[in-house]
């Protein structure tokens, strides 16, 4: 008769084309990962995580080994001097604050003249160099 026996298991017993094509690139992808799992010690169950002691890959650094490897090096601080809170920076490095020094050297000199202990109160938003000016006055 005219009937499509495609369907009959009798005639068609093994998978189709692609079936087998695509069953062999599994097995084939999965093969290489299975044997890199037994040979190395450093990947399991196909996390690309190292492991700490894994050095065959090269530069595999965690963030913490490289920070203290920066650590290590001089290059970031320049003058560690700079760091200490009882440093005082000269009066010439401090740019653009000429007039504020002269007016600061000018009433502490004021101050002393009177043979009273000198006060003097400074006010301003924080970051505006009030301390900064105070130190490098009084240290000359």
């Amino acid at each position: 008769m005219g009937t499509d026996d495609s369907d009959d298991p009798a005639e068609n017993p093994g998978p189709s084309e692609d079936e087998v094509t695509a069953q062999a690139e599994l097995s084939s992808a999965s093969q290489p990962e299975s044997s890199r799992q037994a040979s190395s010690s450093h990947v399991t169950n196909g996390d690309s995580q190292p492991d700490e002691g894994a050095d065959s890959e090269g530069p595999s650094q965690s963030i913490e080994d490289m920070l203290l490897e920066f650590d290590d090096q001089e290059g970031l601080i320049r003058d560690r001097e700079l760091l200490d809170p009882n440093y005082v920076v000269e009066e010439d490095r401090i740019v653009g604050r000429d007039e504020q020094l002269q007016e600061v050297t000018k009433m502490l000199r004021v101050a002393l003249g009177d043979n009273r202990p000198p006060n003097l109160f400074l006010y301003g938003p924080s970051g505006t160099g009030k301390s900064l000016i105070t130190k490098a006055v009084c240290h000359n």
